[in-house]
């Protein structure tokens, strides 16, 4: 169906120049080469996010934002299995130690890609937005305040 009305400014200049006019409203498809908890966080992000938040330039990024989520979880996951055992011998704690380390660079490394792509709400908040947004959410009353 066609689009009513003139066309804009930022339009014809488009078309002057030979580029298509991209539709920004159709939410960006999950690579397939990903994996499918990658894919998952994909989903569940893309989903959140506004429709135009994410361009061709920003998906490699975010590709690597996914991956992290899932080696992040599948580094917890091996964490709890290993965690019951870290007390029976040297090795079992140096593997542990070792899944520790690695988890705390997959988390600074997961903490860098959200913010560059504005996905935390350090990004996404000021001082004054925040407060807002504070003072506007009911929350439970201070410990002074209840029944007990």
């Amino acid at each position: 169906m066609a689009k009513r009305g003139r066309k804009s400014q930022a339009e014809e200049a488009l078309n002057v120049a030979g580029l298509a006019v991209v539709n920004m409203s159709a939410r960006r498809p999950a690579p397939a080469h990903l994996s499918t908890q990658a894919q998952n966080e994909w989903h569940k992000v893309v989903n959140a996010m506004p429709p135009d938040w994410f361009t061709p330039e920003t998906e490699s990024t975010f590709e690597r934002y996914c991956e992290c989520v899932a080696e992040a979880a599948e580094l917890q996951s091996m964490i709890e299995m290993i965690r019951p055992s870290i007390l029976d011998d040297d090795k079992s704690l140096k593997t542990y130690r070792q899944l520790l380390r690695d988890k705390g660079e997959q988390t600074r490394l997961l903490a860098s890609l959200a913010t560059k792509m504005r996905l935390l709400q350090q990004s996404t908040y000021n001082a004054l937005n925040g407060q807002t947004a504070k003072d506007n959410t009911p929350g439970l009353p201070p410990p002074w305040e209840s029944d007990q």
